[in-house]
């Protein structure tokens, strides 16, 4: 009986991240169809704020190819600090932005100027996306419960001034604030729950000093309805000593739109919208088996149901308008696989595969009160290789790219097949432990 304990205690503390295989988002991307809900990493910390007291001490940073820059980009870096023995302090710096939809801050052919005038007095500098300036994790240890909490900002500010002309002058303010908040619950040696409830706002603002703005308003476009909040939760229960099964489950709404502040045909367009609102529910809920049949050795297998609705209301500034379109996208089931090896001290391989059984269903208006109705099935499959390697407190994850010409898989190292890759890994997490 005693035996058997202690090896249910290891296998759970195997995969809670105590002891075991390393992390990064690279790992998780190599292990299947959203593991971040059943695989523990340190990257579940921007699901489960919560569990970052089980991953103290270290530094990280994530780098990707991205194909619009031609080359990799360092794009992010953290720092987890142990405060006290108990509290942990996670800081990280990235560069990366957050769209925001509808905003009017980014001018194509804006009114009333043609495309050529606010070419020449308006500089290339106007965006639709907010900068990250900052994103810090807190994570408290107590007897048997974990708290978290998280926060995200993200903001844009430009400031035009024409010495020559005030008419041109404007300014711009783009901005998104995320916040999270959860626990970590473990009532015995072979339960683990992981819970988390997140808010995101967003909003923007253009302002013109000019005689389009229509006396006082100089303002057209205000943001509606933006709000995001949702609820992540995932419970690890230890089966047996090999195999340890996960419900997770997520739900999320979100809505994001505009309205128009001035009630003129002239300014709202021959559509004669006067508001917009996109209103979007997410529903994930699946349950997976993460199967250990020895030290370092880790086979996930995970199934479920992934959900998106989006509906489309409007309103005009005469008449009725048509009744609202709805998007439907359905995977179900979803399935995936994945395996993570140790062959040798330093060097661990991981692959996953997944596969979506996927519906779509779209539903737009014809009349004020008819909509047509359109249905297709389908499926989308995915897989990735990766490597992961170990040098003294350095552990690096790589995503090995398998697309085109980088087949590594099929053509080998250079030294065997003379191939040259642009590009090998398509991204790269390092790790830094220096407890």
């Amino acid at each position: 009986m005693k035996i058997s304990k202690c090896l249910t205690v290891g296998a759970i503390l195997f995969l809670l991240g105590i002891v075991g295989l390393q992390a990064s988002d690279t790992r998780t991307q190599t292990l299947g169809y959203a593991s971040n809900f059943y695989v523990q990493d340190d990257y579940n910390i921007w699901y489960f704020p919560s569990t970052l007291v089980n991953h103290r001490s270290m530094v990280v940073a994530e780098s990707e190819y991205w194909m619009e820059y031609e080359g990799d980009q360092l794009w992010s870096g953290g720092v987890h600090i142990p405060v006290t023995s108990d509290f942990t302090l996670g800081v990280y710096l990235q560069n990366d932005t957050r769209f925001i939809s509808f905003s009017d801050t980014k001018f194509d052919v804006p009114f009333p100027y043609t495309q050529a005038v606010r070419t020449t007095i308006y500089p290339d500098l106007n965006t639709n996306e907010a900068a990250h300036q900052f994103t810090v994790i807190g994570a408290m240890r107590m007897t048997n419960v974990d708290l978290g909490l998280s926060i995200s900002s993200y903001n844009s500010k430009l400031t035009y001034t024409d010495p020559n002309n005030p008419d041109f002058n404007f300014e711009d303010k783009l901005s998104t604030m995320t916040a999270s908040g959860g626990l970590s619950f473990k009532p015995n040696d072979k339960t683990r729950f992981d819970g988390t409830i997140y808010y995101q706002t967003s909003s923007f603002k253009h302002v013109e000093y000019s005689e389009y703005s229509y006396g006082d308003t100089t303002q057209w476009l205000q943001p509606y309805g933006y709000s995001m909040y949702g609820v992540d939760a995932r419970l690890f229960y230890v089966l047996n000593p090999k195999t340890i099964l996960v419900p997770f489950l997520r739900y999320m709404s979100a809505g994001q739109g505009y309205q128009w502040l001035v009630k003129s045909q002239d300014i709202i367009g021959v559509s004669g919208i006067t508001s917009r609102k996109n209103k979007q529910t997410y529903y994930l809920l699946g349950v997976a088996a993460d199967y250990i049949p020895y030290t370092n050795n880790m086979v996930t297998l995970a199934a479920g149901l992934y959900q998106r609705t989006e509906t489309y209301v409007e309103t005009l500034l005469e008449g009725t308008p048509d009744v609202p379109s709805k998007e439907i996208w359905r995977a179900l089931p979803f399935l995936s696989i994945g395996l993570e090896s140790r062959i040798a001290k330093w060097l661990d391989v991981r692959f996953a595969f997944y596969e979506l059984l996927e519906t779509w269903i779209m539903q737009n208006a014809v009349t004020e009160t008819i909509l047509d109705k359109g249905r297709l099935t389908g499926s989308s499959y995915a897989a990735n290789f990766g490597l992961a390697f170990h040098v003294g407190r350095f552990d690096i994850d790589t995503l090995i790219d398998t697309d085109g010409a980088a087949d590594f898989l099929h053509n080998g190292p250079y030294i065997l097949s003379g191939k040259e890759y642009y590009g090998l890994f398509s991204k790269i997490s390092i790790k830094y432990n220096f407890k």
